[in-house]
């Protein structure tokens, strides 16, 4: 303090109590610190991009993922990440989302990754958008190879039902193969004799009742053979009509 001579008379002191900063500082560095190591560690990809989709920063798992070096991503739109354009819709105000889709690397090589997308926070220029973003290979190729073995396991089980039914199914087929067999020897044994087996059986007559046995006999043959066959063999997986009351009636006479 100096008077009004310009003569130096004191001096103020002002304290002020800063405790409270100093820690709110510390403990903002320790969680800067902290979300750095998680999104150094985290396994997906993560990346930051602005009101029009453009990357602002990315993790270190982004660039595993995307096979490049930082500055390759940054800058550049995510739009170009994606594989089919009809996919680029997911980035809306406000949307929070996950979706399905198939991405490209920078050296163009495609990949299928899960994707979710969130609003991060909103400022002057729009709203800005978090990415998350997972490459989902092995686990489809997994599904895959699971309806696979599911498949073949069905396809073991029905070759096995089929053994149990072999022995029942012989005997179905005996039946009238021997039914053609005594006809077939009726109508050679009349055609060598070319008489009339008596006067009141002739020969027309047993040709045309053992002709009409055959017929039948190997319409049920034809019948029974189809229905193990559409039962053996394994169906593609495709969206089909069904006709319900004839898929009961041929396994009703399968059983039978």
């Amino acid at each position: 303090l100096y008077s009004a001579d310009g003569d130096f008379e004191g001096v103020i002191e002002v304290e002020h109590d800063i405790t409270q900063l100093v820690q709110t500082q510390a403990g903002l560095q320790q969680s800067e610190a902290r979300l750095q190591a998680i999104m150094a560690n985290v396994p997906d990809a993560i990346l930051t991009c602005n009101s029009d989709c453009i990357v602002q920063s990315i993790n270190p798992a982004a660039q595993g993922l995307f096979k490049c070096e930082e500055p390759d991503l940054v800058g550049k739109s995510f739009y170009t990440f994606y594989y089919d354009p009809a996919s680029r819709n997911i980035f809306k105000p406000g949307k929070t989302g996950q979706s399905v889709a198939i991405l490209k690397r920078l050296d163009g090589k495609e990949f299928p990754a899960e994707i979710w997308i969130g609003p991060l926070e909103k400022n002057e220029g729009g709203t800005s958008y978090i990415a998350v973003v997972r490459d989902i290979t092995k686990r489809l190729q997994a599904q895959q190879e699971l309806e696979k073995t599911r498949q073949q396991y069905f396809h073991q089980e029905k070759m096995a039902a089929i053994g149990q039914l072999a022995a029942g199914i012989l005997h179905e087929v005996g039946n009238p193969i021997a039914a053609i067999a005594g006809a077939a020897s009726d109508l050679k044994t009349a055609s060598l004799e070319e008489k009339q087996l008596d006067a009141n059986y002739p020969l027309e007559e047993t040709l045309s009742k053992n002709i009409e046995l055959i017929d039948e006999q190997t319409t049920r043959l034809g019948k029974i053979t189809r229905e193990i066959a559409d039962f053996a063999s394994p169906k593609p997986r495709q969206r089909e009509l069904l006709d319900l009351n004839s898929l009961l009636k041929s396994t009703t006479r399968l059983l039978t």
